[in-house]
């Protein structure tokens, strides 16, 4: 089965490639005088605080009392349409922030201003179709990317986390990704049957989390039904290709010796107290970075069923995600796979034109370890939860199982507006050196957050 998700993938990116060479080819030798640049620009401000959270990479016990937080963003970039068809998109974007004092360190020995610059976007998009509504969009670069329109904090399971261990990361106002590498857009309207059907094949390169370079094939589909009802799914193989085996799936020292850290643990024997006492390994088997993730959603809209006009258009939608994070099952830590599943459930409360959205998500994530990706970025990285097989409890981690959001928005005038957000997410503190907590900084009950932000865009 791996073997030919493998050829097949294959032969769909480089088909699709080959695609988007020619038709570049095609649009470099076009006489189109309509070249146009258009500029963009965005500011926001945001601020809040984390009211209770932790700090403990051990317990996750409260430890953070109203710690106060405020962001600056300012991005610009531009839209170049070399022709009708083939348009360039870049941007960057850079923010101001106060960053959380690492364990051990005074608040004297960090900066209470910090400031980070990096690539927002950076993609050519080739068009094919009517050009109000194109059939095949060919996107290569740096890119956004949501499949789920709907979610505004929790969801978007497929490439907001990780595998072996499985942790999420959330970004407030963000419910998106950035992807390097390819994607091919299909968007078909059925207008006998009342049904838009979009479809996406991505190849990507992981750029975000290590290992990095591995390349990953997804396919993603959906179908929208009257405007009601719409349904969609995906599956990735994730890291199906690698560019070094041995980091993907640690089973090598550099000194060429078998990596003992990551082997196969079959069993372990307790004794009557619960301390280990014997483990038995395969040591011809080692976990593993690489896995696959399926995909499903759903989404409602009653309200188009009917003419009311007092409805504003994010109004009364129920919408909901699940998403497998890992299929194949190991020994010992990863033998369950429903641990592995995250899904979400969504509803957008009416407010009759009073505000934007007022959104509420609400998610379950009964993975059995601390949400952590301390081992995957380690001297010795491997794909293993951060816990000790001497002393794992499965059910020490139930009390993080549960997540919450609150979301709202109101434009005020066109192009400013005003977000906030109270939640109990996959929230992740930000020390001074940028680098980002292993462990979530809101994981129990009455642990939570609120952040407020005004923004401008052009």
């Amino acid at each position: 089965m791996r073997c030919s998700a493998k050829v097949s993938s294959l032969l769909a990116i480089i088909l699709s490639a080959a695609m988007f060479i020619s038709f570049g080819q095609d649009a470099e030798n076009q006489k189109d005088t309509k070249k146009k640049v258009d500029f963009m620009g965005y500011s926001s401000y945001s601020f809040g605080q984390i009211v209770e959270g932790n700090n403990n990479q051990s317990d996750g016990m409260t430890n953070i009392y109203h710690y106060w937080s405020q962001e600056v963003y300012t991005g610009v970039g531009f839209l170049a349409a070399l022709n009708d068809r083939f348009k360039i998109l870049a941007g960057v974007e850079g923010k101001m922030w106060t960053p959380y004092a690492a364990p051990g360190v005074s608040q004297r020995q960090f900066k209470l201003r910090n400031y980070s610059l990096w690539l927002d976007q950076g993609n050519a998009v080739y068009s094919i179709g009517n050009l109000e509504k194109p059939m095949l969009e060919m996107t290569l670069g740096y890119f956004k990317y949501k499949y789920n329109p709907e979610v505004r904090n929790l969801g978007e399971y497929m490439f907001r986390s990780t595998t072996y261990p499985g942790f999420i990361i959330n970004y407030f106002d963000f419910p998106e990704n950035r992807l390097l590498g390819y994607q091919a857009h299909l968007d078909l309207s059925l207008d006998r049957i009342a049904c838009d059907l979009k479809a996406d094949l991505l190849a990507i390169s992981e750029s975000e989390w290590y290992p990095f370079g591995d390349f990953s094939p997804a396919l993603l589909a959906s179908g929208n039904f009257a405007k009601i009802v719409e349904v969609g799914g995906g599956i990735e193989f994730a890291r199906l290709f690698s560019v070094n085996e041995n980091r993907t799936t640690p089973a090598k020292n550099p000194d060429g010796t078998n990596n003992t850290n990551n082997i196969i643990l079959k069993s372990v024997t307790r004794d009557e107290n619960g301390n280990a006492i014997s483990k038995t390994y395969d040591s011809t088997s080692h976990y593993t970075f690489r896995a696959t993730k399926v995909m499903g959603r759903i989404m409602l809209d009653p309200k188009k069923a009917f003419q009311a006009s007092f409805f504003g258009p994010e109004d009364a939608m129920l919408y909901g995600e699940i998403c497998i994070i890992g299929w194949d099952n190991y020994s010992y830590w990863y033998e369950d796979r429903l641990k592995r599943i995250p899904f979400m459930v969504g509803f957008n409360v009416p407010t009759f034109k009073l505000l934007d959205v007022l959104s509420l998500e609400v998610e379950n994530y009964q993975f059995p370890f601390q949400t952590s990706y301390k081992t995957g970025v380690e001297l010795n990285s491997t794909p293993l939860p951060d816990d000790q097989a001497d002393n794992w409890n499965p059910n020490k981690y139930k009390y993080d199982d549960w997540k919450w959001s609150v979301y709202a928005k109101k434009t005020l005038f066109r192009g400013f507006s005003i977000t906030t957000q109270f939640a109990r997410d996959h929230m992740r503190t930000l020390y001074s050196d940028g680098a980002l907590n292993y462990t979530e900084a809101v994981a129990r009950p009455g642990q939570y957050y609120w952040v407020l932000k005004l923004g401008y865009s052009l």
